[in-house]
């Protein structure tokens, strides 16, 4: 895999210089999605409208800057998700098996759809789903996670983000219920 195949989608609020992450992108083709007014479905959305097969995936509160290690461990039919350890296993998503994707990951673009798919068949299109459809593509889709690091930026504790809003625990864990029944044993 090398970068001129892979189409990379940036997820931003909107209130973000971007210059420093766009700086790093080896990638053919940009598209920025702004999250601002929508959700974290947004990504999968703006990757449908990509040039390439295979989607970079990173928020706008990390600087990730080890593509050509990513690139050299992607394998196809599968999230390879960058998540350092430290923070992997904080979150205990170790014991998940999660493969989230904002900290620069590459996945087929057609992937989260099957997952979605499978998800909707069981559970509403509701406001749980569309802001934490990552779970549902991260633990129902096969993956493989590395620890290649990253920067993150001054702004990611910043009021507004989905990590720093009053019920996001308790909404993140109905998530992770409703998922991983549908996973079953691990």
């Amino acid at each position: 895999m090398t970068a001129d195949e892979v189409s990379a989608v940036i997820v931003t609020r909107g209130d973000v210089d971007l210059a420093p992450i766009l700086a790093t992108l080896p990638y053919a083709e940009v598209l920025i999605w702004d999250n601002s007014s929508a959700s974290c479905y947004g990504r999968y959305i703006a990757a449908s409208a990509c040039v390439h097969d295979t989607i970079f995936f990173q928020d706008d509160d990390v600087i990730f800057t080890a593509h050509d290690e990513l690139l050299a461990a992607y394998e196809p039919g599968r999230i390879t998700a960058n998540m350092p350890s430290p923070w992997y296993e904080r979150t205990g998503y170790d014991k998940l098996g999660c493969c989230l994707v904002g900290a620069g990951s590459l996945v087929p673009r057609d992937l989260p759809a099957r997952a979605f798919k499978t998800y909707l068949e069981h559970f509403p299109l509701d406001d749980l789903f569309l802001t934490y459809c990552d779970f549902v593509n991260g633990i129902l889709n096969p993956g493989c996670r590395l620890d290649l690091g990253y920067e993150i930026c001054e702004h990611a504790t910043a009021p507004g983000r989905i990590n720093t809003s009053p019920d996001s625990h308790l909404r993140r864990e109905v998530m992770l219920e409703r998922v991983l029944a549908l996973r079953g044993p691990a």
